[in-house]
């Protein structure tokens, strides 16, 4: 007599049926038949892979202690996978693939077999959406080539796109495996979702920011890979940098320009440097070396705040590390957002001249997904550029692509000249937004479009901050020609101040505006009836440095039908040589003043003192001493 426990009564005597009763051997029989609907039980027919099942069976074997010892096993380890809901629960086989898959004894099977509905899922492989998810991080999102470690940063290796994949797609497999979901109505659309969150993390990786090694040999570049371990200057930094991303970040992939960027190809250069400001802000981590530090108290000197291309891998990234010298983590308490009494912020702003306000707001628009070419901070942009230097004089343009949000193709030996007057004109093609270009001295070559990125350390700030500049929209396309830049200009006369007189206007309207050529410096009235009186406005000082008569252009007015808005800040383009009558135009050179700061002229209305902007019709310019002109500037 054997003595069953009350808990296990009823599991037990469903183990004494299995091994007496003649189904059993049917069941022997169709063992693939057997563990198909058992599986179909808590498996969607759609997620079911693999071969197909049939009903042919081991015909002939006998029951024998191994057929109900092999029963007995298959049932526990079953109920113990599935938990079931309740024991001696009819199975109803409803779907037709179920009844398929167990043949004609599948209803012999459900008198015997407890119902079971699974509380949770064990899926084992990535969801398909979660495969394409990685795959498109890797060739759209990531680096072109990767070093990876283990999670001490040693054994590196460097790998290709393919290979990244690969081993995405393997640690996002092992990750899943160990997750387990609630079986609820929703379980697919959570397995993808959490399998997407897998394969984004499993393909986080740390990029480096650093100065090259002057000295011989210097860093280790693509081709020395091979034989890295022979520069020991060149692998150490190789070797700590991927320490630091694995102990101090978490991750097992890397970047640093050095060795994963084949210099010797043109195309994946050319690539590189277009997408490296991408690559910066997508990255986990940006550990900056600063080679010449050891304490925050005299970061602020370190070369690698002079340098042009580390004005985008500061402002790209979301997380940037400092390290010293010795590779040192700088305040790592604090390096997630940069606490607003974080001491770093002091000495960035005294390196950079970028205030914490600023930053937080340059920062935001590097990571924004912004339209080609808008960028409501161009000036400024240029302006931090021109600070900085460059191996390669071409670099000080191609550097700022990424911030300014337009692309030029590479021409490496056409010159930083040439190469700015492209991105210029590729920056205007791409938005509408384009006053701001035009915020620089003209004191070098007296251009509107300048080819010396260094003519934006005297940018306006009054332009540079003013929404009515920022946001202006020229009513007419602004082209760039053979004959020059194509726009229309709202021609408001000045006349110099050479003695204290009360100004007397021509109409409405008057104002001053103060223009400043090297060490000189003049004011001059608006719109002064004085001017007129004369019987003409040409320059009469044409070689004068400031004549006493010029003619403004201002830039920022807009035009709607029958009307013409003007601002009482009003950004001007000063210009000499220029008729004021449109038929003799052509018989000057009309040409910019050389001023060494922009020029921002203030209007205002005698009726309406304290008005920031004015509706004028334009056909009563000419009453108050103004017109509309196009005009072509070199």
């Amino acid at each position: 007599m054997t003595v069953i426990s009350t808990s296990a009564n009823a599991f037990n005597v469903h183990h004494a049926d299995l091994s007496t009763s003649a189904q059993a051997r049917t069941l022997l029989d169709a063992l693939v038949g057997f563990i198909h609907p058992v599986v179909d039980v808590y498996t969607s027919p759609r997620n079911l892979s693999g071969p197909q099942y049939h009903n042919a069976g081991p015909r002939g074997m006998g029951m024998g202690n191994e057929g109900k010892e092999l029963l007995i096993a298959l049932e526990r380890f079953i109920v113990a996978t599935i938990a079931p809901r309740s024991v001696g629960e009819v199975v109803k086989w409803s779907h037709p693939s179920r009844k398929r898959a167990m043949g004609p004894d599948h209803k012999i099977f459900a008198k015997f077999y407890p119902a079971v509905r699974p509380r949770e899922i064990q899926c084992r492989s990535l969801a398909s959406s979660a495969r394409e998810e990685a795959r498109r991080i890797v060739y759209n999102e990531m680096p072109i080539r990767m070093l990876t470690f283990d999670d001490t940063g040693s054994r590196q290796v460097l790998l290709e796109r393919n290979q990244v994949l690969n081993l995405i797609l393997r640690r996002a497999s092992i990750e899943a495996s160990t997750w387990v979901f609630a079986n609820t109505e929703e379980v697919y659309e959570e397995v993808a979702r959490v399998h997407a969150k897998l394969v984004h993390a499993a393909s986080r990786y740390a990029i480096l920011s650093h100065t090259w090694i002057r000295d011989e040999p210097g860093d280790v570049v693509f081709q020395d890979w091979a034989e890295r371990e022979r520069n020991e200057r060149g692998y150490a930094k190789i070797a700590r940098f991927c320490q630091a991303a694995a102990q101090d970040h978490g991750v097992v992939f890397g970047w640093m320009d050095t060795v994963c960027i084949n210099k010797e190809s043109s195309s994946e250069l050319d690539e590189s440097i277009r997408s490296m400001l991408k690559w910066y802000r997508n990255s986990w981590a940006c550990v900056a070396y600063l080679s010449e530090t050891t304490d925050i108290a005299d970061m602020h000197a370190d070369t690698w705040f002079t340098r042009g291309w580390t004005l985008q891998e500061l402002l790209a990234p979301h997380n940037t590390c400092f390290y010293n010298r010795h590779w040192e983590w700088l305040a790592p308490e604090r390096a997630v957002g940069w606490a607003p009494r974080s001491p770093i912020w002091a000495h960035i702003e005294k390196a950079t001249t970028i205030a914490p306000a600023e930053f937080r707001e340059l920062r935001w628009r590097c990571r924004a997904r912004r339209e080609p070419g808008d960028s409501a901070l161009f000036s400024r942009t240029m302006q931090l550029a021109a600070r900085r230097t460059v191996t390669r004089e071409e670099d000080q343009v191609y550097s700022i692509m990424g911030l300014l949000n337009v692309e030029i193709s590479i021409a490496y030996g056409e010159g930083a000249k040439r190469a700015l007057r492209r991105l210029l004109r590729e920056y205007m093609a791409s938005t509408p937004h384009v006053l701001d270009v035009f915020n620089h001295s003209y004191a070098g070559e007296g251009r509107l479009l300048t080819s010396d990125i260094k003519d934006y350390l005297s940018c306006s700030t009054l332009v540079a901050n003013d929404f009515n500049c920022i946001r202006w929209k020229s009513a007419e396309p602004i082209l760039y020609t053979h004959l020059g830049v194509c726009l229309s200009l709202l021609l408001v006369p000045a006349l110099k101040q050479k003695e204290a007189r009360r100004q007397q206007p021509t109409g409405q309207y008057s104002g001053d505006v103060s223009l400043v050529v090297n060490e000189d410096y003049a004011s001059y009235t608006l719109l002064d009836r004085k001017i007129y009186a004369s019987g003409s406005l040409n320059i009469w000082d044409m070689d004068a440095l400031l004549p006493d008569v010029v003619i403004l252009g201002i830039v920022n007015f807009v035009v709607d039908r029958d009307i013409i808005r003007i601002h009482a800040k009003s950004f001007s383009i000063p210009l000499c040589n220029a008729a004021w009558d449109e038929s003799r135009t052509r018989d000057y050179d009309v040409r910019v003043i050389r001023v060494t700061q922009p020029v921002v002229c203030n209007i205002w209305d005698h009726t309406r003192p304290d008005s920031d902007s004015f509706v004028i019709p334009i056909d009563e310019l000419e009453r108050h001493g103004m017109r509309i002109s196009k005009i072509y500037l070199p």
